[in-house]
C-alpha cells in the first residue's frame, strides 16, 4: 500500500518493476489520448487481477527513475474519478483515487487502487461506436479475445468458496482450529470438496483420513454431496485438534477446495506461535461442467503436492 513521499522512493531505490499489478505514469493530463488510455488501463486491472497506477512517476524500460509531482492542482483526482465512472460499465465497484502528498504538502501524485472485479467484466466505452474489452498481460495493457470475453462472463454464475481457521484454543491446554467455508460468490455452491494436508500429530473431526506421507503429514478429505452453501454466509466443517497439550512454533496446512463449476483453490495456510493466520491461494484449474468430483482432480492416487517450508 502506497501511503507518502518514503513508499514512493522505496519503489525507486527497490527498483520495482512493472508488472500485471503496477503501473507507472507521468502525470501529462494534457495529452489528447489521456482519458482513452486512462479507462483501458483501470478496466483491465479490473478484468484481471486488480492492481494500482500511480500518476507521478517516470519508468523507464517499466522500471521507476523519479518522481514528478504535480505542482498545481487543476481537479485532476475529480477528472479520473469522473471519467472511470462515464466510460467505464458496468461501473466498478470499490476503485479508490488518491493524492499522496510531499513531505512539504505543496506537492502531490495521484494513486489509482482498482481491486479485482467481481462483476468482470468491464467494457469501455470510448465513444458510442467503440465499446471494447480490456486485459492486463505483464506490464501490458491489451484488447480481449472473445473467448476470454466469454469466459468472465460465465465466472459471474460461478461460486467461490474460500477457507478459514478459527482459533478456539484460548482456555484449553490444547490447540483446536475450526475450519469454516465462506461462499464469496454470486450463486449456491454445490457438490463441495475439501482436502486438507496436515502434521501428522494432529487430527479432523468427522473428515476421513486418506493417507499418511512420510514427510511427516497425512491427508484428510470430505464431501458435501447434499449440503448447499449459500452466498455471503460461513458454514462451519469441522475441527483440526491435537491430541496432546503441545507448543508448537509454526504449524503449516496444506489445502485444496472446489465445488461443482467452481475453479480449484489451492494454497497454504501458516499458523505461528502468536496465533496469527496466513492464507494464500493459487488458483489451479478449471473443472468442466460434465466432470463430476473425484474424476479428475481429487483421484486417491493423486500425489497431493506438499510445499517446502518456508
Amino acid at each position: 500500500m502506497i501511503e507518502n513521499e518514503k513508499d514512493l522512493d522505496n519503489l525507486i531505490k527497490s527498483k520495482i518493476q512493472e508488472d500485471t499489478n503496477l503501473d507507472y505514469k507521468s502525470p501529462n493530463f494534457s495529452k489528447s489520448d489521456f482519458n482513452e488510455e486512462l479507462v483501458k488501463d483501470v478496466s483491465a486491472m479490473a478484468n484481471s487481477d486488480g492492481g494500482t497506477i500511480i500518476y507521478g512517476v517516470r519508468e523507464e524500460n517499466h522500471f521507476p527513475k523519479e518522481i514528478v509531482w504535480i505542482e498545481k492542482d487543476e481537479g485532476y483526482k475529480e477528472r479520473i474519478e469522473q471519467t472511470i465512472s462515464s466510460k467505464i460499465f458496468r461501473r466498478l465497484e470499490n476503485t479508490k483515487v488518491r493524492k499522496i502528498l510531499s513531505e512539504d504538502k505543496k506537492k502531490f501524485v495521484i494513486v489509482i487502487d482498482i481491486p479485482k472485479s467481481d462483476i468482470a467484466p468491464h467494457q469501455v466505452h470510448l465513444d458510442s461506436k467503440q465499446r471494447r474489452y480490456f486485459k492486463r498481460h505483464g506490464s501490458i495493457t491489451e484488447q480481449m479475445e472473445h473467448y476470454e470475453i466469454e469466459d468472465l462472463f460465465f465466472k459471474r454464475k460461478r461460486p467461490l468458496l474460500q477457507i478459514s481457521l478459527i482459533d478456539i484454543s484460548e482456555g484449553r491446554d490444547k490447540p483446536a482450529y475450526e475450519i469454516y467455508l465462506e461462499n464469496i460468490g454470486k450463486v449456491v455452491a454445490e457438490q463441495t470438496y475439501v482436502k486438507l494436508m496436515i502434521p501428522s500429530e494432529y487430527q479432523i473431526s468427522n473428515w476421513e483420513k486418506t493417507k499418511d506421507y512420510p514427510q511427516g503429514y497425512s491427508s484428510y478429505e470430505t464431501t458435501l454431496k447434499d449440503t448447499l452453501v449459500y452466498p455471503s454466509l460461513s458454514m462451519l466443517i469441522g475441527i483440526i485438534y491435537h491430541p496432546k497439550k503441545f507448543d508448537f512454533g509454526i504449524l503449516k496446512l496444506n489445502f485444496l477446495v472446489v465445488c461443482k463449476d467452481m475453479e480449484v483453490l489451492e494454497g497454504e495456510i501458516f499458523i505461528d506461535c502468536e496465533k496469527s493466520l496466513k492464507v494464500t491461494y493459487e488458483g489451479a484449474k478449471t473443472i468442466p461442467y460434465s466432470q463430476q468430483i473425484g474424476d479428475y482432480i481429487f483421484s486417491k492416487d493423486r500425489p497431493f503436492k506438499l510445499r517446502q517450508e518456508r
